[in-house]
C-alpha cells in the first residue's frame, strides 16, 4: 500500500507491579506506576513492514520491591529507527528509599519514602513526526499507608496519615472511542494504588487500569499494579493504530 494520511497511534508500556511490607495485616507497599503512552493523532504512514514489542507488566510483591513494566517499541527496518514507551516503575517495599522510577514513577511505601521519578524515553522521530509522551512522578508514602503510583495523566497521590495514596490517572484521545474493546473505558496508563496499614480497601487505581491495592492492573492497558500483594502485578501495555476507512 502507499502512504496513509491522518492515521493515529499509541504505544503504551507494561505497567509497574505494587510493592508490600509485611506488616499485619496489610502489608502497605506503594502502587505500580503506569507504562509510558506516545501517542500522535495525525501523521502519514509510510509503506513498510514494521515490528512492534508490547511490554509486560511487572510482578507485584508481597514483601519487597516489585517489578517494572517491560517496554514497547516499534521499529521501522528502513531506519532503522525506534520509538519506545517506557515501563512502569516499582511500588517500594520495605526499603525507606524512593519508589522505581519508569514511564510513570512507582509509589512510596508506607512508613515514609518519596515516590519514583517519571523518566520517559525518547519521543522519536518515527514516520517522520515525533510523539507525545504521557507520564508522572509517583505519590510518597506516609506514616500508616503507601503512595499512589504515577499515571500517564497524573501524578500519584501520596499516602494521607492513616491510609493509602490512589493511583494517578491514565490518558485518553478524542480518536479512541470509551466503548473500545480495549482499553479501560478509553483511558491507558492509569497507576496502582497504595496499600494501608490500617484499611484493608487501600487506595484506588487511576483511570486507565490501574489496580486496586493488592489488585492488578488490567490486561492491554499500561496499568500499574496495587500495592500490598503479589496479585498485584501490572497491566501489559498495547498498540492501537487508526487509520481513515476509504470507499472500495
Amino acid at each position: 500500500m502507499g502512504p496513509i494520511p491522518s492515521c493515529a497511534l499509541i504505544l503504551v508500556a507494561g505497567g509497574g507491579g505494587g510493592g508490600g511490607i509485611p506488616y499485619s495485616p496489610n502489608p502497605q507497599g506503594g502502587g505500580g506506576g503506569g507504562g509510558e503512552v506516545k501517542e500522535n493523532g495525525n501523521f502519514t504512514m509510510p509503506p513498510g513492514t514494521f515490528s512492534i514489542s508490547i511490554g509486560d507488566g511487572g510482578a507485584g510483591a508481597n514483601n519487597g520491591n516489585g517489578a517494572s513494566g517491560d517496554d514497547s517499541s516499534i521499529t521501522d527496518p528502513s531506519g532503522p529507527t525506534i520509538l519506545t514507551s517506557k515501563g512502569g516503575g516499582w511500588g517500594r517495599g520495605p526499603s525507606a528509599s524512593a519508589g522505581g522510577p519508569g514511564g510513570s514513577g512507582g509509589g512510596g511505601r508506607g512508613g515514609g519514602s518519596s515516590g519514583g521519578n517519571s523518566t520517559p524515553s525518547e519521543t522519536g522521530p518515527l514516520f517522520g513526526v515525533t510523539f507525545t509522551s504521557y507520564g508522572n512522578d509517583g505519590g510518597n508514602g506516609a506514616a500508616n499507608g503507601g503512595g499512589g503510583g504515577g499515571g500517564a495523566g497524573g501524578e500519584g497521590s501520596p499516602g494521607p496519615s492513616t491510609n493509602a495514596g490512589d493511583g494517578g490517572d491514565g490518558v485518553t484521545f478524542p480518536w479512541i472511542p470509551s466503548s473500545f474493546a480495549v482499553g479501560d473505558n478509553g483511558y491507558f496508563g492509569g497507576g496502582g494504588g497504595g496499600a494501608s496499614g490500617s484499611d484493608a480497601t487501600g487506595g484506588t487505581g487511576g483511570s486507565g487500569g490501574g489496580g486496586d491495592s493488592t489488585l492488578r492492573g488490567t490486561d492491554n492497558t499500561g496499568g500499574g499494579g496495587g500495592g500490598g500483594a503479589d496479585t498485584g502485578d501490572g497491566g501489559p501495555g498495547v498498540c492501537i493504530f487508526a487509520y481513515p476507512r476509504y470507499p472500495d
